[in-house]
């Protein structure tokens, strides 16, 4: 079944253009690989892109332009001999770009608060937006909460419900600055998420604040 809420369509152009942060775009690439219509989306807007670069007056060249470009085919050619390594499946809920994220493919979750398990991902500079993959039981509800920017959670497995609405594996929730909202996991079995937060949350509750310290968020 295809993801039935998706990212924002400035989220995919942000994330075609190679400007999104490098955790959003880890976010990014996951659905992807669940959604068929936002791959199809990301696709037509780099073309797009390539258009438009198409159209750009041509720049005068660098003197160097010619040594870098061989050095970099250079490069391109050596690494093309290098026999490439695929990663087993070693967990089927993770998609391929974020089992390549995790240091060998591997993940221990620590205990946050009773029904809750988390991990931050690596990330290659301390000032991107944290990565987290969060694993929480069944019934939980999240601690309500604000946000001082957006927030992403992408359902990797189980089911996350919010107003009314059903979140599935592929699905995304989306919420902006200054959003107050209360979540809460199925009782049909864990719920196990890939949340990237690009600013702080604000906790609505004492649960919500011990989870914030404990967590990092």
């Amino acid at each position: 079944m295809s993801p039935q809420h998706h990212l924002p369509q400035e989220v995919l152009m942000e994330y075609a253009a190679g400007t999104a942060h490098d955790t959003t775009s880890l976010l990014v690439a996951c659905h992807l690989t669940l959604c068929a219509p936002c791959r199809a989306d990301v696709a037509r807007f780099e073309e797009v892109g390539a258009s438009l670069l198409e159209q750009q007056p041509e720049a005068a060249m660098r003197q160097d332009a010619l040594e870098r470009l061989m050095a970099q085919v250079e490069q391109n050619a050596t690494e093309s001999v290098e026999p490439k390594v695929t990663m087993p499946n070693l967990d089927p809920r993770l998609p391929l770009p974020l089992q390549q994220a995790l240091p060998g493919g591997r993940f221990a979750l620590g205990r946050w608060l009773p029904g809750i398990k988390g991990i931050t991902l690596p990330r290659s500079e301390a000032a991107l937006p944290p990565a987290r993959l969060v694993l929480f039981s069944p019934g939980v509800r999240i601690p309500t909460h604000g946000h001082e920017a957006s927030e992403y959670v992408l359902v990797l497995d189980g089911e996350i419900l919010e107003d009314e609405k059903v979140y599935l594996r592929g699905d995304v929730t989306v919420s902006d600055a200054g959003h107050v909202h209360d979540q809460r996991v199925s009782r049909r079995g864990p719920c196990l998420c890939l949340i990237v937060n690009e600013g702080g949350i604000r906790p609505q509750t004492l649960w919500g604040q011990l989870l914030k310290r404990i967590a990092g968020l």
